[in-house]
């Protein structure tokens, strides 16, 4: 650790690491000139939403040698995929996920390996501990480097369904435990409707300096906070509060000062600094000249009950909207179950309600950040009749009975179907903008 920096590339294993461009390629070769841009593939995975067209390409580990005038190497061969790497506090090994078994691409199990660092690639990885899902493949290494922390489960029949729990391996033994069964909730950053984020951030678990615990995300009702977990008792301190969610978190190296990446309904993100204390300072107005030129719309919440389990839920109203008067209103359902629809900024309903729609969005059966899955899809009927109450029976107030939690509506309004685009806009109340379909 410190010699070395690891770093992920995809790779034809049959070819190895290879320049970007065709180098020496015959100009007179009509073949290669026109099957440049032709995929051939024998994979089964062979696309993916970020990088497109795989072909025979897999995500492999190299290194790059940081005191040497060497160039990369590839340290891992293999016709399956690999995960981004962590090392060992000792620098010994590269800790990190996959499957390697001659069917994996077919199943959801992954597994744990361990790669040593001073062996001569390319380096046949150690099998440490398996899962039968890790929805997030990050790990951490404990500070002693005697324990690995990952977020899975290992229920083979509920399958993508499943909560992501904090399980510890020992690296010695290759055993692994479960240790916060107990809380329920989803661990890392599973909100899922943000639509400005291209980078997400560090989400994974991250130990204490003595050990004695974990820095966690913790996935609730539409929100995502940061909390303290104590290994002793299994409990949870809660560090930032507030309908938001928090992305990402880092630290520094003496684990003094804790930075978060949090955003709401209106923001889609800043960096906060966590105090001592407890509160909050903000670090970063990233957007704030623009936002303060835009009149946004901001998400009401509401939360429905069936058998017991909350659903929460948020309306968006029109900008400008208006006492008394119709509104079309577009109903958003579905999603999941692997995430959850949460207090994020969302572009696209605030050009709607810029246009002057009504956006209802709400979380349904299955999905993360309630009670786990068994109770989830029982709770979906409930969920459904609460939001053709929203939609359908539009004249306020919605009847008690339908919502747990009671909505302040910024209107009078009727019922309304989505028939058509309203000829105008309301009137906007102050010197703001509104979010156009097209540029400006």
């Amino acid at each position: 650790m410190g010699s070395a920096s690891p770093f992920m590339t995809m790779v034809d294993p049959g070819r190895g690491l290879e320049r970007q461009g065709a180098d020496g390629e015959d100009p007179n070769d009509l073949y290669a000139r026109y099957n440049r841009d032709v995929v051939v593939t024998s994979r089964l995975r062979w696309k993916s939403d970020s990088a497109g067209f795989l072909g025979n390409r897999y995500q492999h580990i190299a290194v790059v040698a940081l005191a040497e005038d060497a160039g990369p190497q590839l340290i891992t061969s293999s016709t399956h995929d690999f995960t981004p790497p962590v090392w060992s506090p000792d620098g010994r090994w590269l800790a990190t996920t996959g499957n390697l078994d001659p069917d994996g691409e077919t199943r959801r199990k992954s597994y744990v390996y361990l790669i040593d660092a001073a062996a001569a690639p390319p380096v046949a990885p150690r099998l440490l501990f398996g899962l039968e899902e890790m929805r997030s493949s990050d790990l951490a290494w404990s500070p002693d480097g005697a324990t690995i922390a990952v977020c899975g489960h290992n229920d083979p029949v509920i399958g993508h369904y499943g909560t992501p729990n904090l399980w510890l391996i020992e690296v010695a033994s290759g055993k692994g435990r479960c240790v916060s069964e107990h809380i329920d909730r989803a661990i890392g950053d599973y909100s899922r409707n943000a639509d400005t984020r291209r980078y997400g951030g560090d989400d994974e678990p991250r130990w204490l300096l003595d050990g004695s615990g974990l820095l966690l995300l913790i996935n609730d009702a539409g929100t995502v906070h940061l909390h303290r977990f104590t290994l002793a008792d299994g409990s949870l301190t809660q560090l930032t509060n507030g309908d938001r969610v928090v992305t990402a978190f880092s630290q520094d190296r003496a684990a003094r000062v804790t930075v978060v990446l949090m955003g709401n309904s209106l923001n889609p993100g800043d960096l906060y600094l966590l105090e001592e204390s407890g509160a909050l300072r903000r670090l970063t107005d990233v957007n704030g000249a623009l936002l303060n030129e835009i009149e946004l719309s901001s998400a009401i919440r509401f939360s429905c009950e069936s058998d017991g389990v909350e659903i929460a839920g948020w309306v968006n109203p029109p900008v400008g909207a208006e006492p008394g008067k119709r509104y079309p209103v577009i109903l958003y359902t579905g999603g999941g179950p692997g995430g959850m629809r949460a207090s994020v900024f969302v572009h696209e309903w605030q050009v709607y309600t810029a246009q002057g729609y009504v956006v209802i969005n709400c979380n349904t059966r299955g999905i993360t950040g309630t009670v786990r899955p068994s109770r989830q899809r029982r709770a979906g009927a409930g969920v459904m009749r609460t939001m053709q109450t929203i939609w359908l029976s539009y004249a306020l107030p919605v009847r008690p009975s339908t919502l747990s939690t009671p909505i302040d509506w910024p209107w009078p309004a009727a019922a309304t179907a989505v028939t058509a685009r309203p000829g105008s806009s309301p009137a906007t109340p102050n010197s703001r903008r509104r979010w156009s379909i097209v540029p400006w």
